[in-house]
């Protein structure tokens, strides 16, 4: 690193500064800027397949992609998976939780997309939630495979040790 000739007065001018700007508002994001947007056409066309989803889609901008509505249709079942292990009232409870929060947030939600979100408020909340169950589920089976070695959430808890054969990072054997 080249030795630069900064004194601390510098330094502290500078934090002084960029706290200031946090105080101020200045430079913050905006709540209502888009953050989402689709990619721009010219680029889409020179290969679709790098901007459109493969697999599953979150959020509305893909929803109805014909090609995803399978992964449409497992998104209820990771949703069944994530509250089944809730009691009844707790599942209720927790659904109702989730639905007040995207509802209490609707405005902003569709204000981090460019183009207009043509959904309906209770469509866009149920799919909203929906995604952000799917996101859970998906993360706590993919914990429980690489902790316990099976996918489906039923494991033992208790931490397989992974052994590593062949080489590491550096070309030495790993036994």
């Amino acid at each position: 690193m080249a030795n630069m000739n900064v004194g601390h007065g510098d330094v502290d001018i500078t934090v002084q500064s960029l706290l200031k700007c946090m105080k101020d508002g200045t430079n913050q994001p905006r709540e209502s800027s888009p953050s989402i947007y689709t990619v721009a056409s010219y680029l889409r066309c020179q290969q679709p397949s790098c901007y459109n989803p493969r697999v599953v889609s979150i959020g509305p901008l893909h929803r109805n992609d014909t090609h995803l509505q399978a992964a449409e249709e497992e998104k209820a079942t990771y949703l069944f998976s994530l509250l089944s292990r809730l009691s009844d009232s707790s599942r209720v409870e927790a659904l109702h939780l989730c639905v007040e929060k995207v509802y209490a947030s609707i405005d902003q939600i569709r204000s981090c997309y460019a183009e207009t979100i043509g959904y309906r408020t209770s469509e866009l909340a149920k799919l909203m939630v929906m995604d952000g169950c799917f996101i859970l589920e998906f993360l706590y089976r993919f914990a429980k495979l690489c902790c316990t070695g099976t996918g489906t959430g039923t494991g033992n808890g208790k931490t397989k040790k992974i052994k590593k054969r062949g080489r590491d990072g550096y070309g030495n054997k790993n036994i």
